[in-house]
């Protein structure tokens, strides 16, 4: 089975069920990922991948690279509650919402450096619109309106940063994708 078609049947399994109460699912084809939008105000992403060749480990080469991408966005874990640790073979381990005394209510494993850059940068861009709009009428707002709702100097500001972290990993690959954008 291939990945698209993987990603079709899914999307039809979850627009198809009545007892999960979905308002709307987005899918974004380029980062093979699903939001879920719930009618309660939740919301889940599922990203989809396939394993190639049973590879389950992380290469060195991307051990190295994603080692990288957590040191460039060391400034995200000061400002917020997360952290990407090294786990060895295994990739890299973002772990999320710390729960005394001893666990964390999200970890993720990540073997991909461009994938890993990828969620740090939405995780660091939510905080600042997250920031910006505190204590204004935008709080209320869903992300997507924050950012629309921002000066067009202030959204470029933004937007410019993640050349700045793609910059700041050196890897070439992160930083001519990110040039793209």
């Amino acid at each position: 089975m291939e990945l698209n078609y993987f990603k079709d049947k899914l999307f039809d399994l979850l627009n198809e069920t009545d007892n999960m109460d979905i308002r709307d699912i987005e899918a974004n084809d380029k980062e093979n990922t699903f939001q879920i939008l719930l009618r309660n105000g939740n919301v889940f992403e599922l990203e989809c991948r396939q394993m190639r060749n049973n590879q389950i480990y992380i290469t060195d080469e991307e051990r190295e690279n994603c080692q990288k991408v957590a040191d460039a966005f060391a400034e995200l874990y000061e400002c917020s509650d997360i952290i990407v640790v090294n786990a060895g073979k295994y990739g890299f381990a973002r772990l999320q919402y710390y729960v005394r005394p001893d666990c964390f209510e999200e970890v993720a494993l990540y073997t991909s450096s461009e994938k890993l850059f990828s969620v740090l940068w939405k995780e660091w861009f939510n905080i600042q619109l997250l920031r910006l709009a505190k204590g204004t009428p935008m709080e209320d707002m869903e992300l997507k309106d924050m950012f629309q709702h921002l000066s067009k100097e202030k959204q470029k500001e933004l937007l410019h940063k993640q050349l700045y972290f793609a910059e700041k990993t050196g890897i070439t690959t992160i930083i001519e994708k990110t040039k793209k954008n």
